[in-house]
């Protein structure tokens, strides 16, 4: 399974790689302008050869920014000290939010494509052990207690196609969330005469964008959903973690996490092996989910600018798009070492092995005698056979009215656990085949820097 470089994603957001991206709006804004006649070709010409933090430097900027209070405008005064006589072209018509916001929206796809990576290595993973682990035996368990027989990995299908399901409102969102919003300072395209639309269409294009029909700046609605996303992500992996970690239990002792040679769990307790992978991802999906609480609110921006939301937004963004990324990042860690007991898993389900397949016998018995009786009959022997502390496998076997419509050869044939998975193993074996497709899908769209959303 491929790994990936937790600090690259944390490297997105830096002031360096933030601010560059705002010239490179800047500089895609005026080649965009050009191409529609709104500045000359020259100019935008000199721009794009100068769009570079290294060449307008970061200290003039921060020197420029302590007088003026004003990122952008200070980012403009300086990049147009450098572009000379083509610097009075840059940031034509637009406002701060526009660069800003779009500046943001790069970093955002930027991130999202490290997310859908590592989501892709989980699917592909889940995939491999749903396969392996198709007709590995094991209870299933109802308001926690034991069920029926199923095979583990059924149980694992489960977690792949809620997995699917993550990627399917990605692909849904991805469209609205890497839109252009780029009207100038209320929206309505005043700076750029006649020409607002076709320059959006021509700059939303170059930079990998969806045009929209109204460039506002208080549309925060895709931002909103994007994050409310990222939060149902750590929905998903908090269920199918919470899920693991009941398993990790010493009374279940189905997994375990690979404890390496010289791993200490307890300061105290010598005999203890505590789960440690576990924890972060239980701690990180819990912080995860936990931003979806103040999201809505974020939505609601006054009239045609609301910079108390946006400064709150950019906050939220930074630390959503990194938290899910280092989730996936240490449950794709945590799969990769699991241990599966699957002796165990056979020694659960057999604890009840008189008993965990009485469904199996009462709908065979059903087809004789209808299933109502068939259901009463049977749960009545159960209760009179545990409250005698008897055998049920024998209450069962011997019942003279069962042995009216079925022999006891039948009788034990239907309470075996191993002949009543349902469909499990074919489910695990489909799931396994989601999971593949679905992570191939995820690796083609990454590899458009656009996602191919255009």
């Amino acid at each position: 399974m491929p790994n990936y470089k937790s600090d690259n994603i944390n490297e997105i957001f830096n002031k360096t790689n933030l601010w560059q991206t705002y010239i490179k709006v800047e500089s895609e804004m005026s080649q965009a302008q050009a191409e529609v006649g709104i500045i000359p070709q020259w100019a935008a010409d000199n721009i794009s050869k100068n769009a570079s933090i290294d060449l307008i430097g970061i200290k003039k900027i921060e020197k420029t920014f302590n007088k003026t209070k004003s990122l952008i405008l200070s980012i403009v005064k300086e990049f147009s000290n450098v572009c000379g006589e083509a610097g009075e072209y840059i940031h034509w018509g637009g406002t701060t939010r526009n660069i800003i916001d779009t500046g943001y929206t790069i970093l955002i796809r930027e991130a999202h494509h490290h997310i859908l990576e590592q989501l892709s290595f989980a699917l592909l993973k889940l995939s491999e052990m749903s396969l392996k682990h198709s007709s590995t035996p094991m209870v299933a368990r109802t308001f926690g207690q034991n069920a029926l027989p199923i095979s583990f990995g059924f149980k694992i299908a489960g977690w792949i196609e809620n997995l699917s399901r993550v990627d399917q409102r990605f692909k849904q969102v991805e469209r609205r969330v890497f839109s252009l919003h780029f009207g100038g300072a209320v929206g309505a395209m005043h700076g750029f005469g006649d020409k607002g639309y076709e320059f959006t269409e021509v700059l939303s294009k170059r930079l990998g964008l969806v045009n929209t029909l109204v460039h506002n700046r208080v549309s925060k609605d895709k931002f909103i959903e994007y994050l409310i996303s990222l939060t149902l992500l750590g929905m998903s992996i908090g269920q199918i973690s919470k899920e693991i970690n009941l398993l990790m239990s010493q009374s279940i002792s189905e997994l375990s996490e690979i404890i390496s040679k010289n791993q200490i769990s307890s300061s105290t307790m010598p005999h203890k092996l505590n789960p440690i992978l576990i924890s972060d991802v239980l701690s990180q999906s819990n912080l995860l989910r936990a931003k979806i609480s103040g999201l809505i609110e974020l939505g609601m921006p006054q009239h045609e600018g609301d910079s108390s939301v946006d400064k709150s937004l950019e906050v939220i963004i930074e630390e959503t798009t990194i938290l899910s990324f280092n989730l996936l990042l240490n449950f794709n860690n945590l799969l990769n070492n699991i241990n599966v007991n699957t002796t165990k898993m056979k020694e659960n389900l057999f604890q009840s092995k008189d008993y965990i397949a009485s469904e199996n016998l009462m709908l065979n018995l059903a087809k004789k005698m209808g299933r109502q009786k068939s259901h009463d009959l049977i749960q009545k022997i159960i209760k009179k056979t545990c409250s005698e502390k008897k055998s049920v496998r024998e209450g069962l076997s011997n019942n003279q009215t069962i042995l009216k419509y079925l022999s006891r050869e039948e009788i034990l044939i239907h309470l075996d656990p191993l002949n009543y998975l349902g469909q499990s193993i074919s489910i695990a074996k489909k799931a396994s085949s989601l999971g593949k497709e679905t992570s191939e899908q995820i690796q083609k769209r990454i590899s458009s820097p656009f996602l191919e959303i255009l």
